[in-house]
C-alpha cells in the first residue's frame, strides 16, 4: 500500500470513529464489483459510503452525466470519484458501466437502486443487476444502518437468471438496516419490514 493510500485509509477510519460509526462485516477478496447502497433516504448516506470506501481502501466510483465533465469542472468531478455516462449512447448506461467494470483497473461501482431519497412507491431499478450480469462481477450490498451507526457489508452475490429473485434477496438484506429517515424508506423495503413486524395470523 502506498503512503497516499495509507493516509487515505487512516483518514477514513478517523472520521468514521469521530462520527461514531464503524464498518461491520467481511470484505470479499474481489477487485471489481457493483456496490449496492441502501436504504437511501438522506444526502448523508453518500458521506458514510465515501468514508467507508476510504477506510477500506476501495476504489469506489459513481456514474454521472457526461456533460458534467466538460470544461474546468471535469477534473474536479473525476477527482471526486465520478465517471461519465452518456445515456444517449448506443447500449445506454448498462453497456457503458459494464465495459468499465471489465477493464483491468480495480473498481467498485456504487449504485443506489432506489434512485431517490423521498421514498418511491414503485419497484427498485434493476440496472445494478443488469450491469453486474453483463460485466460478470459480483453484486456487493452495503447498508447504511443509522440505528447502530454502522456500514454493514453483506455477502457478495453473482447475478443469476431470475432477476426478481435476486432483487428480493438483496432487499431482505437491506431491510435489517434503519435509514436516517424511516418515513422515506422505499416501498419494497417497507413491505419486508412490515411483514416481519406484523402479528402472524393464527
Amino acid at each position: 500500500m502506498t503512503l497516499r493510500a495509507r493516509l487515505r485509509v487512516s483518514l477514513g477510519k478517523l472520521l468514521l470513529r469521530a462520527l461514531g460509526w464503524r464498518v461491520e462485516g467481511e470484505m470479499p477478496q474481489v477487485s471489481h464489483a457493483v456496490l449496492i447502497g441502501a436504504p437511501h433516504t438522506s444526502l448523508w448516506d453518500g458521506l458514510y459510503v465515501v468514508l467507508g470506501a476510504m477506510a477500506l481502501n476501495l476504489p469506489a466510483r459513481t456514474m454521472a452525466k457526461h456533460s458534467l465533465f466538460r470544461g474546468p469542472l471535469g477534473p474536479i468531478v473525476r477527482g471526486l470519484g465520478f465517471f461519465p455516462v452518456n445515456r444517449a449512447a448506443p447500449g445506454g448506461m448498462v453497456a457503458q458501466c459494464a465495459a468499465r467494470l471489465r477493464q483491468p483497473e480495480p473498481i467498485f461501482m456504487v449504485i443506489a437502486p432506489e434512485g431517490t431519497r423521498s421514498g418511491a412507491n414503485g419497484p427498485w431499478r434493476t440496472g445494478f443487476h443488469r450491469i453486474a450480469a453483463r460485466a460478470g462481477v459480483p453484486m456487493l450490498p452495503v447498508a447504511m444502518d443509522y440505528g447502530q451507526k454502522r456500514l454493514l457489508i453483506g455477502a457478495p452475490r453473482m447475478a443469476g437468471e431470475d432477476v426478481q429473485a435476486d432483487v428480493r434477496q438483496v432487499q431482505r438484506f437491506f431491510a435489517q438496516a434503519t435509514p436516517k429517515h424511516p418515513e422515506r424508506m422505499s416501498e419494497p423495503l417497507r413491505q419486508i419490514v412490515d411483514a416481519k413486524t406484523s402479528p402472524s395470523k393464527g
